[in-house]
C-alpha cells in the first residue's frame, strides 16, 4: 500500500520540477484505486490519506476532473462518524482543499433549492456553509439543489432533532395498529 504514497510522490515532484511528460509516464497504467488499510505505527498511513496524495498528484498535473472523482470519495468518508489518524485527516483536507483552490472557487456560492413543488429558490451566499431548514410537515419531501456556479457544491442533508407533539402522536397511534 505504501506504493501507491512513494508513486503519487514521485510524480508530483516530477510535475513540480517541470517535468509533466516524465510525471505522465510514471503514472500512466497505475491504478488510482487504493485497498482499504491502516497503519497505526511509524507512517499512520492509511488508504483515505493514499487516496488524498493521488489527488494531489493528479491536480499537480492539471487532471481535476481524475481529482475530482478521487476528492468527492474522500469527502464521502470524511463525512462518516468513523475515527482517522490525524496524518489522514490532515492530507484528506489538503487535497480537499488543493481541489477546491485549483477549481478557482469565488467568494459566492450559486445554486437553485427546490422542496417538493414549491418553486426553486435561487441562492447566493458569500459564506462556506450555507443552512436552510425544509418545511417537515410537507406532503412532498423531495429535495433538488441544482448548481449554477462555477465551483464545487458540496450538499448533506441533516435530520436531527425533535418531532412535534403531533407527529410523535400520529407515529404513536399508526405503531398501535
Amino acid at each position: 500500500c505504501w506504493a501507491f504514497s512513494a508513486i503519487a510522490a514521485t510524480e508530483a515532484a516530477y510535475a513540480i520540477a517541470g517535468n509533466k511528460s516524465q510525471a505522465i509516464e510514471l503514472i500512466e497504467n497505475t491504478e488510482t484505486d487504493v485497498k482499504p488499510y491502516q497503519e497505526l505505527s511509524f507512517t499512520y498511513g492509511s488508504d483515505l490519506r493514499d487516496m488524498a496524495l493521488i489527488a494531489q498528484a493528479l491536480m499537480s498535473l492539471d487532471r481535476q476532473n481524475e481529482a475530482g472523482q478521487i476528492v468527492k470519495r474522500i469527502a464521502e468518508r470524511l463525512n462518516t462518524d468513523r475515527w482517522y489518524s490525524t496524518q489522514t485527516v490532515a492530507q484528506s483536507l489538503i487535497a480537499v482543499s488543493d481541489l477546491v483552490g485549483a477549481e478557482g472557487a469565488t467568494a459566492d456560492m450559486k445554486f437553485g433549492l427546490q422542496q417538493g413543488d414549491n418553486p426553486t429558490q435561487e441562492v447566493s451566499y458569500s459564506k462556506p456553509i450555507y443552512s436552510y431548514t425544509f418545511d417537515p410537515e410537507s406532503a412532498d419531501r423531495s429535495i433538488a439543489i441544482a448548481n449554477k456556479g462555477s465551483g464545487v457544491l458540496f450538499a448533506k442533508l441533516v435530520l436531527s432533532g425533535q418531532p412535534s407533539y403531533d407527529l410523535q402522536s400520529k407515529y404513536h397511534h399508526e405503531r398501535q395498529l
